[in-house]
């Protein structure tokens, strides 16, 4: 064990070994004697900033310690998930991120068929991770942007942490799907608003005239199902009806049309 390790050790018994938490001491004398022994060198230098320690091992748990550990052996860089705020589901996705990078990189240098491959959108060769390292994002939010950087997706679309995992997805959906998303693109839309106006935007619809916050989802859907069978739906969106008589209304003609 290198001295400066040994420093960081002392510091963490002499703060603990006061505690009148007893339990709180035993747990952090048995990390430092499994740490001593299995943590590299190489984590203590990740730890460090201006040559400072920014973080010691008792700001971890004990499973986000063992992730880092494997994250080094893998040979990756783990500055990005070091923050000990990060769960270790969000410390996974940046991990993620990270060797994808890895892989595409390889991938690139190792053939250039990959290239050639039309098959699928073939994505970025390069992502940045630190557009989502945030601990603002929860893992799953950080797992539909990375799975949109993957893509080659413009993020930014959906990148506001306000927006949650559903809304999120169906923005990405919208992304890949080719169609306008700035119409839907707004935390102010409930997730299932946004998969109604998403779905007729992919049918080839309108779908602007019932992209209003202040409609419901049975109301939006009802007016899908109106443009899809060519009926002029917009007077009655510009009337002050209920949604209930708007969907009475629009039945009711599409009844006439087809007797």
């Amino acid at each position: 064990m290198s001295k400066k390790y040994n420093l960081v050790a002392c510091s963490l018994m002499q703060r603990y070994l006061n505690s009148i938490n007893a339990s709180k001491t035993e747990e952090v004398i048995r990390l430092l004697t499994k740490y001593q022994t299995n943590t590299s060198e190489k984590l203590l230098e990740y730890m460090k900033k201006d040559g400072l320690i920014k973080y010691d091992l008792s700001d971890y748990s004990e499973i986000q310690l063992d992730f880092l550990q494997s994250c080094i052996n893998s040979n990756v860089d783990v500055t990005l998930m070091l923050n000990p705020e990060f769960s270790p589901e969000q410390m996974e996705q940046i991990y993620l991120g990270l060797r994808y990078n890895m892989h595409m990189n390889n991938t690139y240098k190792m053939s250039y068929l990959w290239l050639l491959d039309t098959t699928e959108p073939r994505g970025a060769i390069y992502i940045d991770v630190a557009l989502y390292a945030h601990t603002y994002y929860n893992a799953e939010q950080m797992r539909i942007i990375r799975e949109g950087l993957e893509r080659g997706l413009d993020v930014f679309w959906y990148s506001n942490p306000m927006f949650n995992a559903r809304q999120m997805d169906i923005i990405r959906k919208g992304l890949l799907d080719g169609v306008d998303v700035s119409i839907y693109a707004s935390p102010n839309f409930a997730w299932d608003q946004m998969y109604a106006i998403h779905l007729g935007l992919v049918q080839g619809l309108p779908a602007w005239l019932y992209a209003n916050t202040s409609y419901s989802t049975n109301k939006m859907a009802t007016a899908r199902e109106a443009l899809k069978k060519g009926l002029d739906i917009r007077p009655l969106l510009r009337s002050k009806i209920s949604d209930v008589d708007f969907v009475q209304s629009v039945q009711k003609s599409s009844n006439s049309c087809s007797a």
